[in-house]
């Protein structure tokens, strides 16, 4: 006689591999997710940077020099004849498009893209698009600008797909205290890789006349924490 396993034990079998699948697959699912969220956000910061120091360079002015984020024409302005943001975006990234004023770009279904507004405690962050240019770089991340002399600005790493939402702590303690946010943040902060928290808007800022900040930074905590560890 031949030793096998009965079907009752095969179908047992094949129900306890399909419960685990089931419980472990979405929270490896959200990690990989999340993974692909920080080092997006990482990648498109460090092209920010970059086109500030290679606009200095080149053209002898950086955002640091704009007395306002207005341009003259968004998708047109060079930074050989414009002394704007817009400039000094055309005149230093390769691959860069103009999509329009944020309230005005479209996903591919025709919806107009919205970025959640963010909640913590008693406080709502709220990102008005239609204050924003909006610009795709080539890897697909959106870059929003704000239009007034705030330099306030967010890096949108999955595109107009969703979420759009804001990247938050999960001790709720960001945004207020986080201006110009240090490095290490004054309030501590951390934001779990989960599909709460550890989503696809980055708040950051871009420098400014008065000095502060210096240089193109995150503007929240939650930015901050997730630019400065590794996972």
């Amino acid at each position: 006689m031949r030793k096998a396993f009965t079907l009752a034990e095969v179908l047992i079998t094949i129900g306890v591999i399909g419960v685990v699948a089931a419980i472990t697959i979405p929270t490896l699912m959200t990690k990989i997710q999340g993974a692909k969220f920080r080092n997006q956000f990482k990648k498109s910061f460090s092209t920010l940077k970059q086109a500030n120091r290679m606009s200095q360079a080149k053209y002898d002015f950086n955002f640091a020099d704009l007395e306002n984020f207005e341009c003259d024409n968004p998708a047109t302005d060079n930074p050989e004849t414009n002394h704007t943001v817009c400039a000094i975006l055309n005149g230093t990234i390769t691959g860069l498009t103009y999509l329009g004023k944020g309230d005005d770009v479209k996903d591919s279904k025709g919806n107009t893209y919205n970025i959640t507004p963010e909640e913590n405690g008693n406080y709502v962050s709220t990102i008005f698009l239609d204050e924003y240019y909006l610009y795709s770089l080539a890897d697909g991340s959106l870059v929003g600008i704000s239009t007034d002399s705030a330099a306030e600005g967010f890096i949108d790493v999955n595109g107009v797909s969703l979420p759009n939402k804001i990247v938050s702590c999960s001790d709720n303690q960001d945004t207020n205290d986080a201006w110009f946010a240090p490095s290490p943040a004054k309030v501590p902060c951390t934001v779990p890789n989960d599909a709460k928290h550890m989503t696809d808007v980055f708040r950051i800022y871009f420098p400014r006349p008065d000095g502060k900040p210096n240089d193109v930074v995150p503007a929240t905590n939650a930015s901050m924490y997730v630019l400065n560890t590794a996972k």
